[in-house]
């Protein structure tokens, strides 16, 4: 069986190598962000590569898919799975004004519970959770080329395609996946949002700003500890960037 700590040393070997060749390769971080500059295929091996990792983590592993088992575990899988079945069972007004509603942050037992009736299979689930994970590979990338260069986030999507944990954790019904997903999702508009006017036609700062919001909004519903993100917004903003 594949082991989180094995592949977290994995990702420790990965860094470090990779961190040496950009150290050796400094002088010539000019020509590789040209060459990099017009291909996906990098961003496109990472993502299969994450995938598959995912995929053969989660075949090696013992997660259960019958649901009835899930809701007799006492992991994390299983209370969220016994709040999504009290939600599907009583409604969503029984669940929020229950008290035990108060101890877990509402967004993964809500987001079970909508998921669950229509496809009727942990499996499918954990599917989604894992292309969830894939996605937030991507938005990864997206912020490190945005922030600072293409390599940067290749880098950095890589890192995090082969980390032990966010592999461990890609295929369980808990709220990491999600989590990340929205998290990543409204830095990245933000971040969008800080580089945009306000003069900017079509209403561009708005509707990035709107969905920094929204995405973040969600990411603290799913896991309250993003409440503790310093969110400072500058509403003039810095000139947008160059294309």
């Amino acid at each position: 069986m594949l082991k989180a700590n094995f592949l977290t040393s994995l990702t420790s070997f990965f860094s470090a190598t990779i961190a040496l060749l950009l150290t050796g390769a400094k002088k010539h971080t000019s020509r590789l962000n040209v060459v990099l500059a017009h291909s996906h295929t990098p961003l496109i091996a990472i993502a299969i590569a994450a995938t598959l990792l995912r995929l053969i983590y989660w075949h090696d592993s013992s997660l259960p898919s019958d649901p009835n088992l899930l809701q007799t575990t006492w992991s994390d899988e299983g209370t969220y799975s016994l709040i999504a079945k009290y939600i599907i069972t009583h409604g969503f007004w029984d669940y929020f004004f229950a008290e035990p509603s108060v101890l877990v942050a509402p967004g993964t037992p809500v987001y079970l519970a909508l998921i669950y009736p229509l496809v009727h299979s942990v499996n499918v689930i954990r599917a989604i959770n894992l292309l969830l994970s894939v996605l937030s590979i991507v938005l990864v990338f997206k912020l490190g080329k945005r922030l600072f260069s293409k390599p940067v986030g290749l880098l950095a999507a890589g890192m995090c395609a082969v980390h032990g944990q966010l592999i461990e954790y890609s295929a369980m019904l808990i709220s990491e996946p999600l989590f990340l997903c929205f998290f990543l999702a409204g830095i990245y508009f933000l971040v969008l949002a800080l580089e945009t006017t306000l003069d900017v036609p079509g209403f561009r700062y708005q509707k990035y700003a709107l969905s920094a919001a929204l995405f973040l909004t969600l990411a603290i519903l799913t896991r309250s500890i993003a409440m503790l993100l310093p969110v400072l917004i500058n509403v003039n903003g810095p000139a947008p960037r160059s294309s």
